[in-house]
């Protein structure tokens, strides 16, 4: 019976995080909001990081639910601690990244900001609700060190993406200044950002690991 309960708390927490993300992201996509500031076709949006890492955490969710709910029937599963450790970091590191784009801005109301992208819920609702789930909800393995390289890897191939995306005259998505024209980048400069994002993956990576590790550790104690 806890058992049941503590599937039954995963299950709700995933599924809000689809059901967040399927709104989100059916705005960003389809422009459903009259208000919405975004002069971007709908297949742009698959060069954003924030996009991509959103998408992948709904996916994951989608995952988890089927898994926990074959659980619940007594049927066979498998492990998806990888998958969701690797969502967790990746979109953290969009939601890190908007609030240190927010603090040079001075604009605190980008984390709020419900109109361009849904950026409140793609930037900051949903980053929160999928480590919430992760560290606290989620009854997966504990992440090893090398795990990092997954998350990693993620960032790594949407970096060589942006850069062929730049190299056959696409837009970079992530180089502007919040309502401005975008900034002139070269190659170079993109590749730096990649760099620069790469390094922020692996650090969240371990930051992460050790507090849903310690956390674990603790209610393996109690229980």
């Amino acid at each position: 019976m806890k058992n049941n309960k503590k599937i039954i708390n995963v299950l709700i927490i995933n599924i809000i995080i689809i059901l967040l993300e399927l709104f989100a992201l059916s705005c960003t996509f389809f422009r459903f909001l009259p208000e919405a500031e975004d002069t971007m076709t709908w297949y742009s949006h698959f060069t954003k990081y924030t996009t991509l890492s959103n998408i992948f955490l709904l996916i994951v969710s989608i995952i988890i639910v089927v898994v926990k709910l074959r659980e619940l029937k007594g049927r066979k599963t498998f492990d998806y601690s990888i998958l969701k450790y690797t969502s967790v970091v990746v979109i953290s590191v969009t939601f890190i990244t908007i609030v240190v784009f927010a603090l040079i801005f001075l604009k605190a109301s980008l984390l709020f900001d419900i109109k361009a992208e849904m950026f409140m819920l793609l930037h900051t609702i949903c980053p929160i609700l999928g480590l919430i789930s992760y560290i606290l909800f989620d009854d997966t393995d504990m992440a090893k060190r090398k795990d990092k390289i997954y998350p990693a890897l993620f960032t790594i191939l949407y970096t060589v993406f942006i850069e062929l995306v730049y190299f056959f005259g696409g837009d970079v998505p992530y180089i502007n200044d919040f309502g401005s024209e975008p900034l002139a980048v070269n190659g170079w400069e993109v590749l730096l950002a990649g760099v620069i994002e790469l390094s922020l993956t692996l650090t969240l990576a371990v930051i992460i690991r050790i507090i849903k590790n310690k956390i674990q550790t603790k209610k393996a104690k109690d229980e």
